[in-house]
């Protein structure tokens, strides 16, 4: 009986999970092949040096999102409501204050930063050029993220697998139009 019931959890909430990250992964390589051909090498080396950034902003809202969830859904179990509210807030609270940090630090210190992660001479302006996207539009990233992991921990994992698909599908679509 309660193997039934956490297999039918994991399947309620891998299963939109991975599909939203499969249309995540999709638009990755459709980006990498616009840009590959359109172009060329170079434009690809240096979206590849950018992408660690990108990684780090999502792996920071995960941190976030997760121990928030945790929280949360203790205050949620004590029926403690306003206490869930408040670790939901400062969630919101500190990435978006990392987002801003980011955002703002991330434009001044452009060039450093895309030689940190590794961009050539050759390579140095288009590598600053997906930088100054990425870290400009950070605190959006971030709290997409977290609001993401939020809605799965609100029992709702469809909800954060519509929003990735959707993101996904939107900036193809840009891409090709």
């Amino acid at each position: 009986m309660y193997e039934g019931k956490v297999s039918a959890l994991f399947l309620r909430f891998a299963v939109p999970q991975m599909l939203g990250l499969l249309f995540n992964s999709i638009y990755t390589i459709v980006d990498g092949v616009f840009i590959g051909n359109r172009l060329g090498r170079e434009a690809m080396a240096a979206a590849a040096v950018a992408v660690p950034m990108l990684e780090i902003l999502i792996s920071m809202a995960i941190a976030v999102s997760s121990g928030a969830g945790v929280f949360i859904s203790i205050r949620l179990s004590q029926h403690e409501k306003e206490s869930a509210r408040r670790f939901f807030q400062e969630a919101i609270w500190i990435l978006g204050t990392a987002g801003f940090l980011i955002a703002t630090l991330g434009n001044l210190w452009l060039e450093p930063l895309a030689k940190l992660l590794g961009a050539t001479p050759e390579i140095l302006d288009n590598a600053e050029t997906y930088l100054r996207y990425i870290v400009t539009f950070a605190p959006f990233q971030l709290l997409s993220f977290l609001l993401g992991g939020m809605a799965r921990n609100d029992g709702r994992p469809k909800l954060a697998m519509i929003a990735l698909m959707l993101g996904a599908v939107s900036k193809s679509l840009f891409k090709i139009f």
